[in-house]
């Protein structure tokens, strides 16, 4: 029974997503307490994960189940995910928001024992359900936000991307809610329009003061509102370029831009994996 009515949910939801093109808020989730006939228990206490890949690189196997590890571990219920994935503008790449949902509020226990044992049966199973179900679309949002191993993408567009994509997801906290935290899935190595940290086919030790002039004459800085950010792959080069040795200043170099252009931003880069995340998200 409960099994047909999160079908029927799933399905009401993916209709909802297509056609309510006014819609403030999106939830890939379906509601359990609605399936029930329950209120939602007022709860503010959630976190809120927004999850950006950039669908230029292709790490290897094992660094792709380190984003999905770190991903899974962080989720709890009442929690808010959103799956983002940016590339170049070239062919079918383009930004795009895989999934966005909420994982409900576990029922207080006071508001337990005025309820029927039935409907808590009910609600309970369907809870279960529900978690199951978004971590599946979450590992499946974040597997799809890769690049393909087969396709080539020159370009990075890594700055102009998060400008852009992030202004929207980062709307300023509400009195009393938690602090969004960021996890920025990229090699972190810009190489567009409006500059390269590329040279005779490697990786440069950049000139940080330069390279954030150019980004603030563009106009590239906006507001994360305080933002936590974790960064996953930086660096990263892939076996079959020779000429993919990162030494020491070009990573540090790396790392200082990217800590200065987070803190113009109004972000706090808590960690910098260099390629490997070795915290976990908080």
């Amino acid at each position: 029974m409960i099994r047909a009515i999160y079908r029927s949910l799933i399905f009401l939801v993916m209709i909802a997503n297509v056609t309510s093109v006014h819609a403030d808020i999106r939830n890939d989730v379906p509601s359990c307490y609605k399936s029930v006939n329950i209120p939602l228990p007022s709860d503010e206490s959630g976190r809120e994960l927004i999850v950006v890949v950039d669908g230029t690189f292709d790490p290897d196997v094992n660094l792709k189940k380190t984003v999905h590890a770190k991903v899974q571990r962080f989720l709890a219920p009442n929690d808010q995910i959103s799956i983002v994935s940016f590339s170049s503008y070239i062919g079918d790449s383009y930004t795009q928001l895989r999934f966005a949902g909420k994982l409900e509020p576990e029922i207080p226990k006071e508001q337990r024992s005025s309820i029927s044992k039935k409907l808590l049966r009910q609600l309970d199973s369907c809870m279960a359900k529900q978690v199951s179900y978004a971590r599946n679309k979450i590992d499946e949002a974040i597997k799809n936000g890769f690049k393909p191993a087969d396709v080539e993408v020159p370009k990075s567009e890594i700055i102009g991307n998060l400008s852009r994509i992030l202004d929207p997801l980062l709307l300023p906290k509400a009195e009393g809610g938690s602090v969004k935290t960021v996890l920025l899935v990229s090699d972190m190595l810009e190489n567009s329009d409006i500059t390269t940290f590329y040279r005779s086919g490697g990786v440069k030790a950049i000139n940080v003061t330069a390279e954030i002039e150019k980004v603030k004459a563009g106009q590239y800085i906006t507001d994360w509102h305080g933002a936590n950010v974790y960064v996953i792959g930086a660096g990263w080069v892939h076996q079959k370029y020779r000429n993919g040795f990162r030494g020491s200043d070009v990573m540090s170099s790396l790392q200082s831009f990217w800590q200065q252009y987070f803190a113009l931003s109004g972000a706090n880069l808590v960690a910098f994996g260099q390629p490997v995340l070795m915290s976990e998200l908080n």
